[in-house]
């Protein structure tokens, strides 16, 4: 069976209160959308591809899509307020191709019988679907958006967008819940992104040059004899 790892290095701030959170590397992701049948698989990528909650995705109209902004609209909850979700090339393809057809007032996710989703509707299925595709423990759908929201900060993504993304007030949540980033993440941030310091600190021990060749003492110049005079 898989079992899904999380790094030791995370994102920290001062003052704000380390979280642990799972998240599903490429692999455990491949594997979950592959064993989901059609209408579950359309709930898991489209939280993979927006972060959004199972709340928000059975509540969506085709309204919520702009196809020529390329973002998604989601309505304020109990647990999160409005936001415009901004969209990756491919989750616009995504989302495109699902609501093809539908009027702006229906309903995006449906089971596969054309009935709504219920509130733990998805629960069983997702426990069914973790056991086929060999992940243990199996999956919490909310756990889709913790990992749209950390592979969005190891891509580069500024906390604060990732915070506007998932409707949070500010990015202390983001970084308390979701700023895990692996080690090698982090050295090649540091090392690639950090400024160039052109000028070196007055009394810093310079850096040597070109070694100096030993004199070969056996190759010395050979002396021109004075001319004899006539």
């Amino acid at each position: 069976m898989r079992s899904s790892g999380l790094s030791s290095s995370r994102i920290c701030q001062r003052g704000v209160r380390k979280a642990r959170a799972r998240i599903l590397d490429q692999d455990e992701i491949a594997a979950l959308v592959a064993a989901c049948p059609g209408d579950l698989q359309a709930l898991v990528l489209a939280s993979l591809y927006t972060g959004c909650r199972i709340g928000e995705l059975r509540a969506m109209r085709r309204s919520a899509f702009n196809s020529e902004a390329g973002s998604l609209f989601v309505h304020a909850t109990k647990t999160g307020r409005s936001r415009n979700i901004i969209l990756s090339y491919e989750a616009v393809e995504f989302f495109a191709g699902i609501t093809r057809g539908l009027d702006e007032k229906q309903l995006v996710f449906r089971r596969i019988d054309g009935l709504p989703w219920t509130i733990t509707g998805h629960s069983a299925r997702m426990r069914k679907v973790s056991a086929d595709a060999g992940l243990d423990p199996a999956i919490v759908f909310h756990e889709l958006r913790h990992t749209y929201a950390s592979g969005l900060l190891m891509a580069g993504v500024s906390p604060f967008v990732v915070a506007d993304q998932l409707g949070h007030a500010d990015c202390t949540q983001v970084i308390k819940t979701y700023g895990h980033v692996s080690a090698a993440f982090a050295v090649d941030q540091i090392r690639r992104l950090s400024p160039r310091i052109a000028a070196s600190p007055t009394g810093a021990r310079k850096t040597p040059g070109k070694p100096v060749a030993p004199i070969d003492r056996h190759a010395r110049r050979t002396r021109r004899a004075p001319a004899h005079q006539t």
